[in-house]
Protein backbone atom coordinates (compact mmCIF):
# COMPACT_ATOMS: atom_id res chain seq x y z
CA UNK A 1 0.00 0.00 0.00
CA UNK A 2 1.26 3.40 -0.93
CA UNK A 3 1.52 6.06 1.34
CA UNK A 4 -0.32 9.15 0.71
CA UNK A 5 2.07 12.57 0.24
CA UNK A 6 1.92 14.94 2.99
CA UNK A 7 2.06 18.37 2.28
CA UNK A 8 5.28 20.00 4.48
CA UNK A 9 4.41 23.81 5.65
CA UNK A 10 6.94 25.84 7.09
CA UNK A 11 5.69 29.79 7.58
CA UNK A 12 8.51 32.14 7.13
CA UNK A 13 8.72 32.91 11.55
CA UNK A 14 11.68 33.40 13.08
CA UNK A 15 13.47 30.57 14.07
CA UNK A 16 16.38 30.95 16.58
CA UNK A 17 19.28 32.55 15.19
CA UNK A 18 17.82 33.08 11.98
CA UNK A 19 18.38 37.07 12.56
CA UNK A 20 21.82 37.29 13.72
CA UNK A 21 22.63 34.87 10.90
CA UNK A 22 20.87 37.61 8.65
CA UNK A 23 22.45 40.51 9.91
CA UNK A 24 26.18 38.89 10.04
CA UNK A 25 25.55 38.25 6.01
CA UNK A 26 23.87 41.28 5.70
CA UNK A 27 26.71 43.16 7.00
CA UNK A 28 29.45 41.23 4.98
CA UNK A 29 27.48 41.77 1.79
CA UNK A 30 27.17 45.60 2.74
CA UNK A 31 30.86 45.86 3.40
CA UNK A 32 31.80 44.15 0.39
CA UNK A 33 29.30 46.20 -1.92
CA UNK A 34 29.64 49.01 -0.31
CA UNK A 35 33.21 48.93 0.71
CA UNK A 36 31.43 49.88 4.53
CA UNK A 37 32.62 48.94 7.85
CA UNK A 38 28.85 47.83 9.12
CA UNK A 39 28.90 44.97 11.81
CA UNK A 40 26.43 42.57 12.23
CA UNK A 41 25.55 44.73 16.02
CA UNK A 42 24.93 48.00 13.95
CA UNK A 43 22.46 46.07 11.32
CA UNK A 44 20.99 44.73 14.57
CA UNK A 45 20.51 48.30 15.84
CA UNK A 46 18.66 49.35 12.81
CA UNK A 47 15.99 46.63 14.09
CA UNK A 48 11.96 47.88 14.38
CA UNK A 49 9.50 45.33 15.34
CA UNK A 50 9.55 42.08 12.35
CA UNK A 51 11.55 44.67 9.99
CA UNK A 52 14.50 47.59 9.63
CA UNK A 53 11.88 50.86 9.25
CA UNK A 54 11.91 52.33 6.47
CA UNK A 55 15.04 50.64 4.74
CA UNK A 56 13.55 48.72 1.76
CA UNK A 57 16.44 47.13 0.71
CA UNK A 58 17.44 45.92 3.98
CA UNK A 59 13.62 44.67 4.72
CA UNK A 60 13.49 42.80 1.47
CA UNK A 61 16.80 40.76 2.30
CA UNK A 62 15.09 40.24 5.38
CA UNK A 63 11.94 38.90 3.34
CA UNK A 64 14.29 37.28 1.06
CA UNK A 65 16.13 35.11 3.99
CA UNK A 66 13.13 33.88 5.89
CA UNK A 67 11.75 32.60 2.61
CA UNK A 68 14.99 30.73 1.77
CA UNK A 69 15.24 29.53 5.29
CA UNK A 70 11.98 28.16 5.31
CA UNK A 71 12.47 26.68 2.02
CA UNK A 72 15.61 25.28 3.30
CA UNK A 73 13.79 23.71 6.33
CA UNK A 74 11.16 22.22 3.76
CA UNK A 75 13.93 20.51 1.91
CA UNK A 76 15.35 19.25 5.02
CA UNK A 77 12.06 17.47 5.95
CA UNK A 78 11.48 16.42 2.25
CA UNK A 79 15.07 14.93 2.75
CA UNK A 80 14.52 13.12 5.91
CA UNK A 81 10.66 11.53 4.63
CA UNK A 82 13.03 10.54 1.53
CA UNK A 83 15.57 8.65 3.87
CA UNK A 84 13.05 6.71 5.65
CA UNK A 85 11.21 5.68 3.22
CA UNK A 86 14.26 4.40 1.50
CA UNK A 87 15.39 2.50 4.54
CA UNK A 88 12.12 1.00 3.89
CA UNK A 89 12.48 0.10 0.61
CA UNK A 90 16.41 -1.00 1.17
CA UNK A 91 15.60 -4.91 2.45
CA UNK A 92 12.97 -5.42 -1.03
CA UNK A 93 16.15 -4.00 -3.44
CA UNK A 94 17.88 -7.22 -2.63
CA UNK A 95 15.77 -9.14 -3.88
CA UNK A 96 15.29 -8.20 -7.08
CA UNK A 97 17.11 -8.29 -11.13
CA UNK A 98 20.40 -6.61 -11.37
CA UNK A 99 19.04 -3.23 -13.03
CA UNK A 100 16.93 -2.46 -9.95
CA UNK A 101 20.21 -3.45 -7.44
CA UNK A 102 21.94 -0.51 -9.23
CA UNK A 103 19.29 1.60 -8.65
CA UNK A 104 19.77 0.47 -4.75
CA UNK A 105 23.23 1.10 -5.20
CA UNK A 106 22.54 4.34 -6.51
CA UNK A 107 20.46 5.25 -3.66
CA UNK A 108 22.51 4.19 -1.37
CA UNK A 109 25.49 6.53 -2.36
CA UNK A 110 22.12 9.64 -2.56
CA UNK A 111 21.82 8.12 1.21
CA UNK A 112 25.07 8.67 2.55
CA UNK A 113 25.02 12.42 0.55
CA UNK A 114 22.16 13.68 2.17
CA UNK A 115 22.86 12.47 5.42
CA UNK A 116 26.45 13.93 5.49
CA UNK A 117 24.64 17.33 5.41
CA UNK A 118 24.03 18.13 1.49
CA UNK A 119 20.99 20.02 2.88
Amino acid sequence: MQAEPKEVSVDKATTPGQRERFEAAYAAHYNQVRIGSYTAEHIASMRNGDGYGERAYLNGWWEGWKAAEAQQVQLAQALDLAIRSLDQLVPYLAKVPADVGLLNEALMAGRKALQGGAV
